[in-house]
């Protein structure tokens, strides 16, 4: 019978030791610590982000909006708003999308259309349409548009995926433009001419 019992408080000492090695080693981080997305380099602002550059951290408590593992789609393949450490904590507010990139190796910037320069312009324009501008009956350039913006300097925002209700009525226009562009559509202003805008 003591046999027994010594054989069985060993087993029992033998399960407790294995089942802490496994809790230390395995499960404690695995069920107790967040796993979050950080870069395992640091990054420049206006820097496009790639698959290889992102890395899994675990932390015991994630910051509420940090980008957790699982959620690399809302960083891989945008653009650096400005400069991120290695192994910071990093939320969707740093990125762009790689549309609207400015700055840095594009050569583009965020340029404001001047209200006498604009003929027609829809009123159901957002951020992220294509914009032609029209001069007569020729496309004088295509851009991004970067922002649409009511009286009150506020992005207008629209309700339904038709476009059919808006926060405010448009009131300014800023695109994402080239230096090229730039100056076709000034030479142009400066001679007395107009556009009318459109979107795709």
């Amino acid at each position: 019978m003591s046999k027994k019992r010594k054989l069985t408080g060993m087993v029992i000492i033998l399960v407790t030791l294995v089942l802490l090695g496994v809790w230390e080693l395995w499960a404690k981080e695995s069920l107790i610590y967040d796993k979050i997305l950080v870069l395992n380099t640091k990054v420049e602002a206006h820097t496009l982000i790639e698959k290889s550059m992102v890395k899994i951290r675990r932390v015991e408590k994630a910051p509420e909006g940090a980008i957790r593992m699982g959620e690399e789609g809302n960083i891989i393949g945008k653009v650096s708003s400005h400069y991120i450490p290695k192994d910071a904590e990093i939320y969707s507010e740093y990125f762009t999308d790689y549309e609207f990139k400015v700055g840095g190796s594009s050569n583009k910037f965020v340029f404001s259309v001047p209200e006498d320069w604009i003929k027609s312009y829809p009123q159901t324009m957002k951020r992220g349409d294509t914009a032609y501008f029209y001069c007569g009956s020729e496309i004088v350039v295509e851009v991004v548009v970067a922002y649409v913006r009511d009286g009150t300097n506020q992005e207008v925002r629209y309700a339904d995926k038709e476009r059919l209700n808006s926060s405010a009525k448009v009131s300014l226009i800023e695109v994402i433009i080239d230096e090229l562009q730039m100056k076709k559509l000034s030479n142009l202003a400066d001679k007395g001419n107009t556009f009318a805008i459109l979107y795709n």
